[in-house]
Order: C-alpha cells, then sequence, then structure tokens
C-alpha cells in the first residue's frame, strides 16, 4: 500500500477495477454484495453524484462539478483535495479512420476507466494549490470564479502511449475524453465546447466570428477562469496489452463500433 500511496496518478479498466479494486488500491475492497468498500478518510469517491459536508458533488456526462458559496467552503473543498485521494470514472473515445490503403471502416472504441488522483502527492500538490489560492483570491473579493483541474492531456496520452492507439499512420485518430475536469466553482461553468481547432474555425467562419468572441468577452466580464493542467507521471495499475487487434476482444470492459 505505501508503494501505491507514492504514486501521482493511477488508471484502471473501469471493468477490472469492479471486479478487482485492489489493484487500483489495496484500500479498496468489494463486500459480498459487490458494493465498493474504502476507507472514506482517504478517498472520495467522485464517480457519482454525492455531497462534501455541505458543498455539492455533480458528475455530468463531461464534467464533476463542486459548487461552492463562501470562503470556508472553498477551503474545505481544498484541505479535502490535498489531504485525500480523489476516486474518478473517466471515459475516452477513440476514433479511427482507415485509409484508402486499408479496409474503409470507421472504428469507435469507448473505454471506460478508473482513476485515483492523489492529491498530496509532491508533483501534484503545489498545482493544486495555486489554483486554489488563485480562487480563494476571487472569492475574497467577492467575485466568481471557476477553477478547473483538467487531467485530459495526461490520461490521453497515457492512453496513446499504453493502449498503442495509433494502429498505422495513414489512418485518420480522433481522441477525446469525458468526466476529465475536476470543476470547483460558485458561478458556472466555461463552454470548452467553443473550443473548436483551427479548421473547424474555418468551416463555421460566420458563425464562429459572431458568438464565440461575444461570448468570450462576457465571460471575461462576469467569471474569473483558471485552468490548471495537472502535470504527472500516470502508472498503470496493471498490465495492459498493446495490441489493438487483442484489446478489441476485450468486450467486458469496453463497447466497440464498427461500420463499413
Amino acid at each position: 500500500m505505501e508503494q501505491q500511496n507514492n504514486h501521482a496518478l493511477r488508471v484502471l479498466g473501469w471493468a477490472e477495477f469492479r471486479a478487482h479494486p485492489s489493484r487500483l488500491h489495496a484500500m479498496f475492497t468489494n463486500n459480498k454484495a459487490g458494493q465498493l468498500v474504502y476507507d472514506v478518510r482517504q478517498v472520495i469517491n467522485l464517480t457519482q453524484s454525492t455531497s462534501i459536508d455541505d458543498v455539492n458533488v455533480t458528475v455530468y456526462k463531461d464534467n464533476i462539478v463542486l459548487t461552492t458559496s463562501t470562503s470556508d467552503q472553498l477551503a474545505m473543498v481544498q484541505d479535502v483535495f490535498l489531504r485525500r485521494m480523489l476516486l474518478l470514472k473517466i471515459t475516452i473515445y477513440h476514433t479511427e479512420i482507415s485509409s484508402k490503403y486499408s479496409v474503409e471502416t470507421v472504428r469507435i472504441v469507448e473505454d471506460d476507466f478508473a482513476v485515483l488522483l492523489n492529491g498530496h502527492h509532491p508533483s501534484v500538490r503545489p498545482q493544486v494549490k495555486s489554483g486554489f489560492h488563485l480562487a480563494t483570491r476571487y472569492v475574497n473579493k467577492n467575485q466568481r470564479f471557476c477553477l478547473e483541474l483538467d487531467i485530459s492531456d495526461l490520461l490521453l496520452d497515457w492512453y496513446m502511449e499504453v493502449r498503442d492507439a495509433i494502429t498505422s499512420c495513414d489512418d485518420i485518430h480522433s481522441l477525446k475524453s469525458k468526466r476529465t475536469r475536476l470543476c470547483v466553482t460558485n458561478h458556472s461553468l466555461y463552454n470548452h465546447g467553443l473550443d473548436c481547432s483551427p479548421k473547424w474555425i474555418l468551416f463555421l467562419c460566420v458563425c464562429w466570428i459572431l458568438y464565440v468572441p461575444c461570448y468570450r468577452i462576457w465571460r471575461k466580464l462576469t467569471c474569473a477562469d483558471i485552468r490548471v493542467k495537472l502535470k504527472c507521471d500516470v502508472t498503470s495499475a496493471t498490465c495492459y496489452i498493446h495490441s489493438e487487434t487483442t484489446r478489441m476482444q476485450l468486450k467486458d470492459s469496453k463497447r466497440k463500433y464498427d461500420s463499413v
């Protein structure tokens, strides 16, 4: 267990975690009814909507949101994030469009993972503290804020490397993740649906020019957005299969949709 506590971010396939939770961390077990058992003094379960004291935690399709209204609530959330580990359930969608040199196929793989983020790890703690420090400054000025702790890039990079997602340089690949942003706010979330890549900006030129700049100006005037892209080592809690072909056979832990 001590070695597991030294990891900043541990990842395990969700189906494997539900069947063998101790593989993610030794503190997790299943009772006779198959329900997850763990020490609530060490872990905050953010896989479903809940509450931490009087702070509501809402798990949406895309984000995990903690809503605070006072400086005391914000301080409590900061203390929880820095002293306990956070259990998340994230989803990665991998879309692959085969090139003209192979069978014309669109393949979409949907993978669910259990993620354990260690807030008191030396590589994570300073980043989390800096985000909450800025949020506290805005709260003390009676201003609105939205703090995002983002692990999207970490997990997508890990997925590409460990899951061996790129099968051919001629294929077109697209990756996106769900519930990889931890948001703490006293207002509302930033609309990341407007974060278009340059090619989409060109394609949607008129709509983008008319709406997005106005939204960003309004957002800047009404809310302070604090974005912290966490950087740390990602540890696989099990030995993953590097073959994409073999991985497709593991239907218990993922859903696959093929169309020709």
